[in-house]
């Protein structure tokens, strides 16, 4: 079945909706890209940075992630520096 590009646009849109960090659902985007890139390449590509765009951050996600080894020897040379 051949879509038009406004059916493909609108396609990849409910499955970068749907999707989530298991191998399958990424599976399913990439292989979607892959098979409509000839067809329409840059406005899949729009699609997904316009999408990518529109995600926050979560504000807490950054309090949960650890220092990294850069941040603690910044800290320690400041601390010997005062």
């Amino acid at each position: 079945m051949d879509y038009d590009p406004f059916e493909i646009h609108m396609q990849l849109l409910a499955l970068l909706r749907r999707l989530s960090a298991s191998h399958q659902s990424i599976d399913n985007v990439v292989a979607f890209l892959v098979r409509y890139r000839d067809k329409c390449a840059d406005d899949l590509w729009e699609c997904v940075t316009d999408e990518c765009q529109k995600v926050r951050p979560t504000p807490s996600r950054s309090r949960l992630e650890p220092r990294s080894r850069h941040s603690r020897v910044r800290g320690m040379v400041t601390d010997e520096l005062t």
